[in-house]
């Protein structure tokens, strides 16, 4: 937008042109301050002011990856995950850094063990090995695997999963028949569970 040049709209002739008149509210109505991110307005007859959000105080989301830089180490880097929940269980290492290489691919992970019903522990590991899989288990649920949170790639993070804490629940993937007929009372077939990975 060009600058505003207010002697332009003076009027010096004691009259006050439609069109003189119209550019000048067009002009005042520029420089209105709006509502606006991270920010409030306030007016008064004094003048108007603007409620900055003190930056330090922005949430952070759990499970955000960052990455800090080490004194006289031009090829490392140390990361840290900010604290989160799975299950409502905090990792056993969640205060812990990890350094890493500023090159090559980084996978940010909650290892989760688990008793075939719920979460007994989750421990977080930041390394160059692909996250462990479920493997679908008869009547239970599998007993250990990874959540991939985020990546890091030649120093850049990248996260994998929403903004919240995760929540576990049992699903049942798919079922097979049994090799030999049911006794009374018992199932015609073999379900086999995994878990379902949610972020809230």
């Amino acid at each position: 937008m060009s600058a505003i040049i207010f002697n332009n709209l003076k009027s010096f002739d004691g009259r006050l042109t439609e069109q003189k008149f119209n550019r000048l509210v067009d002009a005042m109505q520029s420089l209105v301050i709006n509502q606006g991110l991270n920010y409030t307005v306030a007016r008064t007859p004094v003048g108007t002011t603007l409620g900055i959000a003190n930056s330090s105080t922005k949430t952070t989301c759990p499970f955000t990856i960052i990455l800090k830089a080490i004194p006289d180490d031009d090829a490392n880097v140390t990361v840290n995950v900010s604290p989160g929940t799975v299950n409502q269980y905090i990792a056993t290492n969640a205060f812990d850094d990890f350094t890493i290489s500023k090159t090559g691919l980084y996978y940010v992970k909650a290892g989760i063990e688990t008793d075939g019903q719920s979460v007994s522990s989750v421990t977080l590991y930041v390394d160059t090995d692909e996250a462990d899989q479920q493997t679908p288990a008869p009547f239970a649920l599998p007993s250990s695997f990874d959540i991939v949170l985020g990546v890091i790639s030649d120093g850049k993070p990248f996260r994998a999963i929403g903004c919240g804490s995760i929540i576990l629940s049992g699903y049942e993937q798919f079922r097979t028949d049994k090799d030999e007929p049911a006794e009374p009372g018992e199932l015609t077939y073999t379900p086999y569970y995994v878990w379902k990975v949610e972020v809230a």
